[in-house]
């Protein structure tokens, strides 16, 4: 993940799928609800004979377990998509304080692209002025900002990354519907 895109990102966008998620667990969990004591539970009660009632029965227990499966999927969808923002949005806070302690030795990182970045000396424009002092830094200063700088934005990768994979899996999952999505991943 860039510098510039865990420190300025805007999470608005993240907030706003999770809102719009979280409702549909919500609607799929009545759905479910009607279709195990509405519709299977008719069924099973249902004094069908013959092979169109057999069929009948089963078409309406795999609808049912579906809604059970959608129901699972969305929550998880939420969850994933909530846990992301909430780690992104602390590795935000961490990698903003740690500049914040930099800026008191005079130093920042800058966003080379691609996840790379490099640390430099902030430049006052009012350093030649008489009766002015800036802060001093070392090199060892500067090599302790970075090696506080790469694990954040490496976790922070790790994070976004990660929340994708098991998205994609979800979706992969199965070729058509939801049907056991339940076991199959956690």
């Amino acid at each position: 993940m860039d510098l510039n895109v865990l420190l300025n990102g805007d999470f608005a966008e993240l907030g706003q799928a999770i809102t719009d998620w979280e409702s549909m667990p919500k609607r799929l969990a009545t759905l479910e609800n009607n279709a195990r004591n509405n519709l299977k539970a008719k069924a099973e009660k249902a004094r069908w004979a013959g092979v169109n009632a057999t069929v009948s029965r089963e078409f309406v227990a795999k609808t049912a377990d579906e809604f059970t499966d959608a129901h699972t999927q969305a929550q998880r969808i939420t969850n994933i998509l909530t846990d992301t923002r909430e780690e992104l949005i602390g590795y935000r806070q961490n990698l903003q304080e740690t500049l914040d302690t930099a800026r008191k030795k005079n130093l920042t990182v800058v966003d080379d692209g691609c996840g790379m970045f490099h640390v430099q000396m902030i430049i006052h424009p009012d350093r030649a002025a008489k009766g002015t002092t800036v802060p001093e830094h070392t090199d060892v200063d500067e090599d302790l900002l970075r090696d506080e700088v790469k694990p954040i934005l490496g976790k922070a990768t790790e994070s976004d990354s990660s929340a994708a994979r098991v998205l994609k899996s979800l979706v992969h999952s199965v070729k058509e519907g939801f049907a056991d999505s339940a076991s199959r991943v956690s």
